[in-house]
């Protein structure tokens, strides 16, 4: 979804573990962590996405 919406994932180096980082041309970013074990995205993660979204007026 983020990459439709015009983000790219940020490559943060072989110590960033599990945090993923995505930014758009505009300067928004969006700083996460990648779910594990289970590749399934926590609903309170979910959230914080859309509030960054919804104020930076991409939905």
């Amino acid at each position: 979804m983020l990459v439709y919406l015009g983000f790219i994932e940020e490559k943060l180096g072989k110590t960033s573990g599990s945090r993923a980082m995505f930014m758009n041309q505009e300067g928004v970013t969006i700083r996460t962590h990648k779910p594990h074990p289970a590749k399934i995205i926590k609903g309170y993660v979910i959230k914080e996405i859309i509030e960054i979204l919804e104020r930076n007026q991409k939905i």
